[in-house]
């Protein structure tokens, strides 16, 4: 779908940019000014020396966003005018639509707005969402209220089904709410705006807004609250009802209701049960319901179970999750604990910088700490963050069937030494490593030339993408079924080994059907791998991997990671591996050639190096040699049908 708001649409052309170049740095310069009144005067600075940069739309967005704040419509009108008319055509149907847009909601040159809208629908050529959602609110704007209400129907019957429960989409549902509200169906719109102000209720109606507006519909007055009940209650019923996941819904409706001061007593109990409910599941799910339900009581004033949720969801949240350490301080704050409420602000800060975070520190900081700096206590705190040793896993004993087996589980991690965000997932696996033994997790690590070319790729991490349909890193999967995907800095390792660690800890205890046995030795510069595989179910799709990696490589790139673990370096005999008998019994006898292997990864590297340059940017080193005391072998049986990896073992190469 198209980009609905202008000042997203406009800056997202500014980070498509590769390297940073003296115009970039002179626009963000301009940007940078204090005051609306300096901006503008450095912007036009920056359009004048600057007449032929790929930045000047931007220039002319920025104009028309300052024009308009300053209320000076002729100056924005002309600004976006300008814009329009030197933007590259492949962007100008978004464009219409995102300036359209914004004169609908800010009430300017409405009429047009009308004709932007149209034009772009017609050069789009075919009905879209989002260019109807525009055309609806103008027509709006207008009080052409029946026009209005088909053109937004026409909008939300093309969205995805549950779209009314779904954040991306939910406001083109509360618009139609709204001109529902001036067009006969007011009850039928306010439930739609009320159902929207429980997806996102910072975006939506308070109650007693809720009920102003009823009142505007010569509802009497003694049958507000009744009417508002009861349409909270059927938009809740609906949220449910079209929610995949009810435990989540819950989690989100405790949040909604408290926040809205409607239905305290649901809103607790639907925290509650989402918390109970999520006590089986991941642990990013168990620290989300905490949240939800530390939340819920902040917001109905309950300070101490407030306290206790909270902080339980802050020792796994990442320190992104800003709402809940902002919360748990003002609660430690309320509760007189500053010191407690300093820390929480604290962890907040390690991944955020929103200013509210700041402020709280330094008011603070300045009462408890008044002769240390803020910066060197953060500093201070973000060293500490990285300084984690992990209890080593003890595994207990399974009481195991006949044709049972004990699991060792596989966590492959697809990264780059060029991907920043890959920082908290290198690590955490590093984490994994101190962990786990062997005995019951294998690890392989395959590189990827992503955002740019990295020397420990190779045709065979290349190929182990492509048959998971991995395009972006870092990706983590674990025994091939759970994968997952967000990265971040190295202060979200220790979160992202928590995450890890968990899931790797329920698949341990899950028996095999599948038992390995897997020897390698190295003589005269020839690994030879030997390795038996027996399955208890006659399964057509299950395929042995073997897969020989440098323990540890160390090679910096501009992700800052130096020592990279588990990096495999071929995929034996092929990415495809080997198929099981009928009898289900395999046995493997394969050798490798160190030499041959060095040469491979040298006609690779020779070949990368041609294919990037051509794309302006290249291979910052060669790291073709293998050293042979770092080597292991490790074997995976995965079921090609379902991706499910069923067993998995690592050996030292001897």
């Amino acid at each position: 779908m198209l980009k609905q708001c202008f000042i997203i649409f406009v800056f997202c052309s500014l980070y498509a940019f590769g390297q940073t170049s003296g115009d970039q740095i002179a626009f963000k310069k301009a940007m940078s000014a204090p005051t609306d009144s300096a901006r503008l005067e450095e912007i036009n600075k920056f359009i004048a020396e600057n007449p032929t940069s790929n930045l000047l739309p931007n220039a002319y967005a920025v104009k028309f966003q300052i024009y308009a704040n300053m209320k000076n419509d002729s100056g924005a009108y002309f600004s976006v005018k300008k814009y329009l008319s030197i933007l590259d055509q492949s962007q100008l149907v978004p464009a219409l639509n995102a300036v359209a847009f914004e004169f609908a909601q800010r009430m300017l040159f409405i009429d047009s707005a009308a004709v932007m809208i149209d034009s772009a629908i017609t050069l789009y050529k075919k009905e879209e969402p989002v260019l109807l959602n525009t055309k609806g609110l103008i027509l709006f704007r207008l009080k052409r209220y029946s026009e209005a209400l088909k053109t937004q129907e026409r909008a939300v019957a093309l969205l995805p089904e549950n779209a009314k429960i779904d954040s991306r989409y939910v406001s083109l549902f509360v618009q139609l709410g709204f001109i529902q509200f001036e067009s006969g169906l007011s009850l039928q719109g306010m439930q739609k705006i009320i159902l929207g102000n429980l997806v996102l209720p910072r975006e939506g109606l308070p109650v007693d807004k809720v009920d102003s507006l009823l009142a505007t519909k010569n509802i009497d007055a003694k049958n507000i609250s009744l009417i508002r009940d009861s349409l909270y209650r059927s938009a809740i019923s609906e949220f449910l009802k079209f929610s995949s996941d009810s435990a989540f819904a819950k989690s989100r409706l405790a949040v909604s209701l408290a926040l809205n001061n409607i239905f305290p007593e649901l809103a607790l109990q639907y925290g509650k049960e989402a918390y109970a409910a999520a006590r089986s599941r991941t642990i990013e799910e168990r620290s989300g319901a905490s949240a939800s339900l530390g939340l819920t009581n902040y917001h109905l004033q309950r300070y101490q179970d407030a306290e206790r949720y909270l902080s339980e969801a802050a020792i796994y949240a990442p320190p992104n999750e800003t709402e809940i350490f902002m919360t748990l301080g003002r609660v430690k704050e309320l509760l007189g604990k500053k010191k407690e409420a300093f820390d929480a602000y604290l962890s907040g800060a390690m991944g955020s910088n929103n200013t509210s975070v700041y402020d709280k520190l330094i008011e603070l900081k300045n009462e408890l700490f008044p002769t240390i700096s803020l910066d060197s206590i953060i500093v201070a705190r973000q060293a500490a963050a990285l300084q984690f040793t992990p209890e080593e896993y003890q595994r207990t004993k399974q009481v195991l069937k006949n044709n049972e087996f004990p699991r060792i589980v596989l966590a492959e991690l697809f990264t780059g030494s060029e991907c920043r965000p890959c920082q908290a997932a290198d690590v955490a696996f590093d984490y994994l490593i101190d962990r786990f033994k062997t005995s019951s997790l294998a690890i392989l690590e395959y590189h990827q030339h992503i955002p740019l070319p990295d020397p420990l790729v190779n045709a065979d991490t290349e190929k182990r993408a492509k048959y998971y349909g991995i395009s972006s890193t870092p990706t983590a999967v674990f025994n091939g079924r759970t994968v997952i995907t967000s990265g971040g800095s190295r202060v979200m390792a220790k979160n992202k080994f928590f995450l890890y660690a968990d899931i790797i800890e329920k698949e341990i205890q899950k028996p095999a059907s599948v038992t390995v046995a897997l020897t390698a030795s190295l003589k005269n510069n020839i690994v030879t791998v030997k390795a038996k595989a027996l399955s208890t179910e006659k399964n057509i799709n299950l395929k042995v991997r073997i897969a020989l990696v440098e323990d540890e490589v160390q090679y910096k790139g501009s992700n800052g990671i130096e020592r990279h673990k588990f990096v495999v370096r071929k995929m034996i005999k092929s990415v495809e591996g080997y198929s099981f008998p009928k009898d289900g019994k395999l046995t493997v006898s394969q050798t490798v050639n160190l030499q041959l292997l060095k040469t491979e990864l040298e006609a690779y590297y020779e070949k990368t190096k041609d294919r990037f340059s051509k794309l302006g940017t290249s291979l910052k080193e060669k790291k073709t040699h293998i050293d042979p005391n770092r080597l292991a072998v490790v074997l995976f049986v995965q079921d090609d049908a379902t991706r499910e990896i069923l067993q998995a073992t690592t050996v030292k190469v001897e």
